[in-house]
């Protein structure tokens, strides 16, 4: 499926057929987990090493985190710049992957000079999503984007509360710390674990 499938219904919908927002639904609409990452460092990383080595970076967290997907169960939906999104069949596969791509981070790191690591900030989200093959969109990814890219750390993983609650026990030995907070009109409810 793509965007070219979804089409003909946008078309009907925005021309008022009421009908086709609920057929969107049937035939697109999946309940996943979503995970969004975003690496932290690129600002200081292009001033001071050049756009060319950030670009091997990114290249290197593709190769480090890819897989840990794929190990989860999830599939990578897209790779954009210095993003990754992916989707699991649950918030457990989700955790499970971004927990490990933290550690093939951190373990990657270990030898390397700070401008030269690959670090990375996620964000996982839960609920029904269109999902279209090579593009998904939906409230628990826009709330799990604003979460990777806008407000983790490195080192940090930012939970919806419905990506939390499915995975509350797995969260308990990290320190989980609930959070909120508005941000640019919309309120945010999250949790943080650190690793």
């Amino acid at each position: 499926m793509s965007w070219n499938d979804l089409v003909p219904d946008l078309h009907a919908l925005d021309r008022g057929d009421a009908e086709a927002a609920e057929r969107i639904r049937e035939r697109f609409s999946r309940r996943h987990a979503v995970l969004v990452s975003d690496m932290s460092g690129f600002s200081r990383i292009t001033q001071r090493r050049g756009i060319t080595a950030f670009l091997a970076l990114i290249e290197r967290m593709r190769q480090l985190c890819g897989p840990c997907v794929e190990a989860a169960g999830g599939r990578v939906v897209k790779a954009e710049a210095d993003n990754l999104l992916a989707v699991f069949p649950t918030p457990d596969a989700a955790l499970t992957a971004g927990l490990a791509m933290h550690a093939a981070c951190m373990a990657d790191s270990l030898a390397r000079e700070p401008d030269d690591q690959v670090r990375v900030c996620l964000g996982i989200g839960y609920g029904d999503l269109i999902d279209i093959g090579d593009d998904v969109f939906g409230d628990e990814l826009n709330l799990a984007s604003k979460l990777g890219e806008d407000l983790a750390d490195p080192q940090e993983i930012l939970l919806t509360p419905a990506a939390a609650e499915p995975v509350t026990a797995r969260l308990e030995p990290y320190g989980p710390e609930s959070h909120s907070l508005l941000l640019a009109g919309l309120h945010l409810n999250y949790w943080r674990i650190a690793v």
